[in-house]
């Protein structure tokens, strides 16, 4: 990537669909995009940028490569759409911490799915991800893994475990096979009323809490004591 193709990185060989960079904001965006890393080494996408978000919009594609994601700095995954990643090894975390959010991403057919080097963090906010690595283990060699509005549905009896620094199954032993993450079911409810948000608690879909008077707040979808809630 250069500045003479940041705004249209498909003109990179294996590269098609809308994919740009905004170094202003340390944005990737991918919309309906495909990345053949296919014959490179490096794979996909290899990043040390701090703090980067790859944005996804429609249903994106990384494949083949050896490691098809790479990053040594804090990466994010977020946005309304879909990532799918395949190749040896999926996303190869040094030193860099994962966070992803609200979006769909699957890392599957990889012989390592998400790894580190036993320092980082992966952090899962309302998200649906799921990770297959049938060779050396589908989460493994990490400091922790954080579930935000978000719980382990597949193995359903595997957790983190942090002594292994990875998801086990009820065996103890390192996850191989799918594991599927997925946002804790809530119900829906439709309301025009007063509510009184400092008894209830009303909070925005990323986890911030609202001061504002429930009459005041905008229209959209709020958490209210563990559910959605539709302010019309």
């Amino acid at each position: 990537m250069t500045d003479a193709n940041r705004d249209n990185l498909s003109v990179i060989e294996g590269v098609t669909g809308g994919v740009s960079y905004d170094p202003e904001t340390n944005v990737l965006t991918l919309n309906n995009a495909t990345i053949d890393a296919t014959g490179d080494m490096l794979g996909g996408i290899s990043s040390a940028i701090e703090n980067l978000a790859i944005n996804v919009t429609g249903v994106n594609e990384l494949k083949n490569g050896y490691i098809a994601l790479y990053t040594g700095a804090p990466l994010t995954i977020n946005g309304e759409g879909s990532l799918n990643i395949e190749g040896t090894n999926g996303i190869s975390l040094d030193n860099a911490n994962l966070a992803i959010e609200n979006c769909t991403l699957n890392v599957t057919r990889t012989d390592s799915g998400i790894f580190g080097l036993k320092e980082e963090t992966v952090t899962v906010r309302n998200a649906t991800v799921t990770v297959e690595g049938k060779e050396s283990g589908s989460l493994f060699d990490l400091k922790s893994l954080n579930l935000e509005g978000c719980h382990i549905t597949q193995p359903s009896e595997a957790a983190f475990n942090a002594t292994e620094g990875a998801v086990v199954g009820s065996d103890g032993q390192v996850v191989k096979s799918a594991v599927k993450i997925e946002p804790i079911p809530t119900s829906i409810v439709s309301t025009n009323a007063e509510v009184d948000t400092a008894k209830q608690g009303v909070f925005n879909l990323q986890g911030t809490r609202m001061e504002q008077n429930w009459n005041s707040l905008p229209k959209g979808v709020y958490i209210k004591d563990g559910q959605k809630v539709v302010k019309e």
